[in-house]
């Protein structure tokens, strides 16, 4: 694990999520590696944090430009003990989690339903998440992925 994975595992208040903490300094996509992880057994709260990731993506097909070292890229592997039904519920969850974050360093973030928290009217974090089943539909994962700007100009931003 680099300096910086290092770093971030040991200033965590977590004791379930990001237990374990994977880094990559440059990654396709945090997703792809916590999908892999999650095929292979890993277990609840596994965290893929990448440096940076070339091929991020949201929602409908959407990608996610990134700004290498402005950016935190994390997916986060749960094994929730929900109805396929409730799933969405998390990313919601997660939301609402970025916003406190943010809260805590002095920011006004706003929660856009269904996966957005923006500042200042523009988007400042991307929540995708992704569910596997089972073949009688119970849910076997879901991969949260989030990616959040976090030292970057806005005119560095693209319009959308």
């Amino acid at each position: 694990m680099s300096d910086f994975g290092a770093e971030v595992e040991a200033r965590l208040r977590t004791q379930v999520i990001a237990r374990p903490l994977v880094f990559r300094a440059e990654i396709d996509s945090t997703s792809n590696l916590a999908r892999q992880l999650a095929d292979e057994g890993a277990t609840h709260g596994t965290a893929v944090l990448a440096g940076t990731q070339t091929a991020g993506r949201g929602r409908r097909g959407r990608t996610w430009t990134p700004l290498p070292g402005q950016h935190v890229f994390t997916s986060v592997l749960l094994r929730p003990l929900l109805p396929p039904g409730r799933v969405p519920e998390l990313t919601l969850l997660a939301a609402a989690a970025v916003a406190d974050a943010l809260r805590e360093v002095g920011a006004a973030p706003r929660i856009k339903w269904p996966n957005d928290v923006e500042l200042d009217g523009r988007k400042a974090c991307g929540i995708l998440s992704e569910m596997n089943t089972d073949p009688a539909g119970r849910v076997t994962s879901v991969i949260l992925g989030i990616g959040v700007n976090v030292e970057c100009d806005a005119a560095d931003l693209p319009d959308d």
